[in-house]
């Protein structure tokens, strides 16, 4: 009877003794601390005005600029100024040689003093016709025969000043220069090249006012308006920017290009040069939008999340992003605004984990 009895009490002491390691595992873990909260920051989700910028890139111009071309032709045999150089006005741009000219002025001085020698012999012989005249001994046609020799005589001296006037002139026109104060932009031609009166030796710009020149494509068009403002930006002056204004819309597509030119107007500064190449951000339509800075969103894959702070715990956000600016983005679904949406800390969040708010606006 005892055997037996011992033989019962043994797998009885087992199974209790197993329950009570078995109940010893909660309050081991029961023991363990809960991970700290994360310290997060905050601000509200709200609304703004939000503008799409069509960002173009340009180069500037000068307003007011001229090619410098001769009003004759020749081979340039001096040329004394470089792009970038200034200019003043009327100061020698370039020497044109022009011998046909020479030689073309000296037949016409020599044709001169013939010109005069007829004139001299047609009024001599006119003087003495009239005396015949009035002694009958010729007829009054003989006398006006001699008065015509005296005005033909007349004009061809006439005839022939003006085109020493005028050869004159034109050797005058070999010499060129700038008709404006500023600087040299380009170089069209160079030393020993033949200029005509339709080709440009160098381009000056008037120093002062600039503008930028933009090729505007035609999906683009309607975000450009006469006045519209405009930020430009050059990646020579970092971290700097230069307000203008659209002043001249082009009426016509370029044939070639298909795209419009656009010329806005800067305000004038000592930074921007002409011929730099620069970025233009039009500023198009502007709607409030619900916004939150940049530094909110999430990329988890494919989808842009945001975490909200609510009752102490994160909850994660999907949402869709409109408008973006260089400091926040415009969320177009998945927020309604009033929000508090983490923005330090955003990186480090999971959906439910505890967050502290550091501070927040």
């Amino acid at each position: 009877m005892r055997q037996q009895l011992t033989r019962l009490m043994i797998p009885l002491l087992v199974a209790v003794t197993a329950g009570c390691h078995r109940g010893a595992k909660p309050d081991a873990k029961a023991e363990q601390p809960e991970a700290a909260p994360i310290p997060v920051s905050t601000t509200v989700v709200s609304r703004k005005a939000v503008a799409e910028d069509l960002v173009v890139n340009g180069t500037i111009i000068a307003k007011s600029q001229v090619n410098v071309m001769p009003k004759t032709s020749g081979r340039i045999i001096e040329l004394t100024v470089a792009e970038g150089d200034r200019v003043t006005k009327g100061q020698v741009i370039a020497r044109l040689e022009t011998p046909e000219l020479g030689w073309q002025l000296q037949q016409q001085k020599s044709a001169l003093i013939s010109a005069e020698a007829n004139l001299d012999q047609a009024e001599d012989n006119f003087g003495r016709m009239k005396e015949l005249a009035a002694e009958g001994v010729i007829s009054k046609q003989q006398l006006k025969s001699a008065e015509t020799q005296v005005r033909v005589a007349r004009s061809q001296l006439k005839q022939s000043k003006a085109a020493i006037s005028l050869m004159e002139t034109q050797l005058a026109n070999g010499t060129v220069t700038s008709p404006i104060t500023g600087v040299v932009v380009a170089k069209g031609l160079d030393m020993g090249a033949m200029a005509s009166p339709n080709s440009s030796i160098v381009t000056v710009a008037e120093a002062g006012e600039m503008q930028v020149k933009l090729p505007i494509a035609e999906r683009d068009l309607s975000l450009v308006r006469n006045g519209g403002k405009v930020q430009i930006t050059s990646v020579a002056l970092p971290g700097e920017s230069f307000s203008g204004r659209i002043s001249e819309i082009a009426p016509m597509v370029d044939a070639q290009t298909r795209l419009i030119p656009v010329k806005v107007d800067l305000a004038r500064n000592g930074r921007l040069k002409v011929g730099m190449n620069v970025s233009a951000a039009i500023a198009g339509p502007t709607h409030q939008g619900l916004t939150v800075p940049a530094g909110a969103l999430v990329t988890d894959g494919a989808e842009q999340i945001v975490y909200l702070a609510s009752a102490g715990k994160a909850q994660r956000v999907p949402v869709t992003t409109g408008i973006r600016g260089t400091d926040w983005a415009e969320i177009t679904d998945g927020l309604k605004g009033g929000e508090q949406v983490i923005v330090k800390g955003s990186a480090f969040v999971k959906e439910g984990l505890a967050v502290k708010l550091e501070g927040g606006n």
